[in-house]
């Protein structure tokens, strides 16, 4: 078992990309090699430091917020998110949706919405250890023919200490690009539980069955561990209460909607969050660069509040037009 205690989601990739070329344990699930890593356990002491901007991994801040929003709407819809994630579709079984898609799993399970109940739980009682999200259905994942089963199996949120903790338990992770959405959409999820708690964020906790590297990555991996730590420009609070959070996501959507549709200058009043302004506009530039509009793409970007987001945003912008042109 291997236990990693760091500030910060990049020290913790670097951290465990060393361990995983260190020790070379393999392994071939559906005949792709890996390396692995069995009974990991790692602690972000700053989840607000969520951010993969470590050089070389490359990671595209447009995906990782609509993600996260697109999960915490209650949503596994593939014809919104193959537009940030065109490769999504090979995780669909039907062409529609992600079966695996944590969306209702969390939002509507069986008419259950378990970011509510777990407000309920921890508002009644602040030392409970049953405010639980369950995202492993036995009913349909042990279907091994399903495409995609998810990686995730349950969040516990907890206060200690006055803070609000959350540990999560995965199955498996791979350290490139599953590690980098799940910290992000789960450490968004305890910074807004926190806030709707007005707690402070505490730690967070997440344990791996196997933590491991694809062998067409290992190039990416030892990129990352010979990289400069990453500085981080820091972030927008979160700022949204619980009982307007779902109409400012059907804002989110809608506005999203209207940018993929060429609408790009769509003007929607926001007045009351700078948090979902930020995305509103960040997802603005998205749809910008994705028409090729890179110069006023880039324009929106210079004109919000500078923030580790706007920073990777400025950065995918750029990959984009050197490969689409």
């Amino acid at each position: 078992m291997q236990s990693i205690d760091v500030d910060s989601y990049p020290e913790f990739l670097t951290t465990a990309l060393t361990l995983l070329f260190k020790h070379r344990d393999g392994a071939s699930p559906r005949g792709r090699d890996t390396l692995e890593l069995m009974d990991v356990s790692f602690r972000i002491r700053y989840p607000s430091r969520r951010h993969p901007n470590s050089s070389g991994r490359n990671a595209n801040v447009f995906a990782l917020v609509a993600e996260t929003l697109w999960v915490l709407g209650g949503r596994n819809d593939l014809s919104f998110i193959e537009a940030y994630l065109p490769r999504m579709r090979e995780f669909s079984d039907d062409g529609v949706t992600v079966g695996g898609g944590y969306g209702p799993r969390i939002r509507s399970w069986k008419s259950v919405d378990q970011l509510s109940s777990i407000l309920t739980t921890l508002s009644n009682d602040y030392f409970s250890r049953r405010a639980i999200v369950s995202l492993f259905d036995p009913e349909v994942d042990h279907d091994q023919t399903r495409r995609d089963i998810p990686c995730n199996s349950i969040l516990q949120f907890t206060v200690r200490d006055n803070t609000l903790n959350l540990a999560v338990t995965s199955r498996s992770m791979d350290i490139i690009w599953g590690s980098a959405i799940n910290v992000f959409e789960w450490t968004t999820l305890q910074e807004m539980v926190a806030f709707w708690l007005q707690l402070p964020i505490g730690t967070y906790v997440h344990h791996v069955g196997s933590l491991h590297i694809y062998d067409d990555f290992y190039g990416r991996g030892e990129r990352i561990i010979k990289s400069e730590p990453p500085k981080n420009k820091g972030a927008i609070d979160f700022d949204i209460p619980f009982d307007k959070f779902d109409q400012s996501l059907k804002v989110f959507f809608d506005v999203e909607s209207r940018f993929r549709s060429g609408d790009l200058f769509h003007k929607v009043a926001i007045s009351h969050s700078l948090w979902l302004y930020e995305v509103v506009e960040l997802t603005r530039a998205y749809w910008l660069a994705k028409f090729r509009r890179y110069p006023e793409a880039r324009q929106v970007l210079a004109d919000m509040r500078s923030t580790e987001n706007v920073a990777m945003a400025f950065s995918q912008v750029a990959s984009m037009e050197k490969h689409y042109g």
